[in-house]
């Protein structure tokens, strides 16, 4: 197969007789390198055919098949050839310019010599998802939202030549954008078109990034956000708007040169995420938010003063791998905090006694992973939980051996406990676990497993009420 120069009459059959895949659906065409030239019959051909993808095939030349009406999915890549020396798309420009008025999902990569994508063209206007990716020389990618109007999800992915103002002004019916490239972004407001529908934001692996709060502000549905692997973030409000601030304070700058109204801005952001982002600047508004997610920040020192008052709405927060974070904010968590989790923040971890969990009424969940040394004995007297807690979850605690039965015994509410990787873990309370317990999973704790063993163990009696015990994923009895 490797060796096909041409898809000739023998592909096809005999089309006097019979039109040619008539029911076919699917067409996948892969790594035919020597491939340059596909010959379409007269006629219907391929005519019920929904989903084409031609990968690694980088001699072809010419046109696909012109009858493909019912065509939905199209996926070009690593197709040099189909590149014309004007550095268009032959299948979307010049002579061999095809018809998909029924295409709804487009993806195009891998093609070295591709400097335009124009899709103002009347056959694109069902168009719902565009991607492209590791398209090197990518100058102008022509998004005219007139005749895009049902274009929702976009991804732009390794396109280093392309300029980020395709990202400043996406088309108003879009619903999801991600951008990933290496750049300097920077979001601000504009009198193009924008705004609208656009939900999900995700950015990743730009050199830096820079969010005017007056560009969020043209999106009202904004619901949202991820940055991942951004060496240094900003999102900034005007200094006149109640802001959720986390970063390295003396770093932070305001701007005063705008007077829009922020008062509507941000909320309906319901979800904000940021993972490698190593230098982290956020001032904005954000009544709506209800799960924040920090990873990977090494250089975080620190979460927002005034929590409770900035981020009314806050359910879940979860901090990973920050080891410079040392506090949480003067004034506490918010008190709508139903989750909390955190792994692997050293500087936190050794100041726990301080955290004020007790003082959160609708704490329901905790979880903890943390390699911490000063733990041996859990809760710690003056570590105290709030009796709403309804599961637990402990993890990497290397040095734990005990359960304090005395400050267990008050999480009435208690549901699920899980310990994981505890390896000095000796043995559970002589008095036993809370009567609420339900589910019960010990994974990798060498020393308590034995005792848990099945009528057998000195530990069985204090678990034998629990309905669902797991013991490094094996079900007891």
């Amino acid at each position: 197969m490797s060796c096909i120069s041409d898809l000739t009459q023998d592909f096809y059959g005999d089309v006097s007789a019979t039109k040619p895949f008539p029911s076919l659906k699917k067409l996948r065409i892969e790594k035919l390198p020597e491939w340059e030239r596909w010959h379409v019959p007269e006629g219907e051909v391929f005519n019920r055919l929904e989903e084409l993808s031609i990968i690694g095939c980088p001699k072809l030349i010419g046109e696909l098949p012109r009858q493909l009406a019912s065509l939905q999915s199209l996926k070009i890549s690593g197709c040099g050839n189909l590149v014309r020396p004007n550095g268009q798309l032959s299948i979307l420009n010049g002579e061999n310019q095809q018809n998909f008025s029924s295409l709804r999902q487009l993806k195009i990569s891998e093609l070295e010599n591709l400097k335009e994508l124009p899709l103002q063209f009347n056959q694109l206007s069902r168009l719902e998802e565009l991607n492209i990716s590791a398209l090197k020389n990518l100058e102008e990618l022509h998004l005219q939202s007139n005749q895009l109007s049902r274009l929702k999800e976009l991804t732009i992915r390794d396109c280093g030549s392309l300029s980020p103002s395709h990202v400043s002004r996406p088309p108003a019916s879009l619903k999801s954008l991600q951008y990933d490239g290496r750049c300097n972004l920077e979001l601000e407001s504009s009198s193009g078109e924008g705004g609208g529908a656009l939900e999900d934001l995700t950015l990743l692996n730009c050199d830096s990034v820079k969010v005017k709060v007056e560009w969020l502000a043209s999106f009202p549905m904004l619901r949202y956000v991820q940055i991942f692997n951004c060496r240094s973030v900003e999102m900034l409000s005007v200094p006149t708007a109640p802001a959720l601030g986390i970063g390295n304070q003396s770093g932070m700058t305001t701007t005063t040169t705008t007077t829009t109204s922020t008062s509507s801005v941000m909320t309906s952001l319901q979800s904000l995420y940021f993972s490698g982002c190593d230098d982290l600047i956020l001032s904005f508004p954000a009544s709506s938010l209800t799960s924040l997610g920090i990873y990977h920040c090494k250089k975080l020192t620190s979460l927002p003063q005034r929590m409770e008052s900035l981020l009314p709405s806050l359910r879940s927060l979860c901090l990973r791998n920050c080891p410079e974070i040392e506090c949480f904010p003067e004034g506490g968590l918010p008190s709508t905090l139903q989750f909390l989790q955190i792994e692997n923040c050293k500087k936190l971890m050794s100041r726990r006694t301080e955290w004020g969990l007790e003082k959160l009424p609708f704490l329901t969940g905790l979880s903890i992973e943390s390699p911490c040394d000063e733990v041996e004995s859990f809760p710690e007297e003056d570590w105290l939980l709030p009796c709403t807690l309804q599961s637990l979850s402990l993890s990497s605690l290397e040095n734990l051996k005990v359960l304090n039965y005395s400050a267990l015994r008050h999480l009435t509410s208690l549901q699920t406990l899980r310990f994981t990787d505890c390896p000095r873990l000796q043995s559970l309370p002589e008095e036993g676990l809370p009567a609420s317990l339900t589910e019960l999973y010990i994974w990798r704790c060498p020393l308590l497993k034995p005792r848990l063993e099945w009528e057998k163990g000195q530990d069985w009696p204090k678990v034998a009420h629990i309905p669902c015990l797991l013991v490094d994923g094996d079900l007891v009895p």
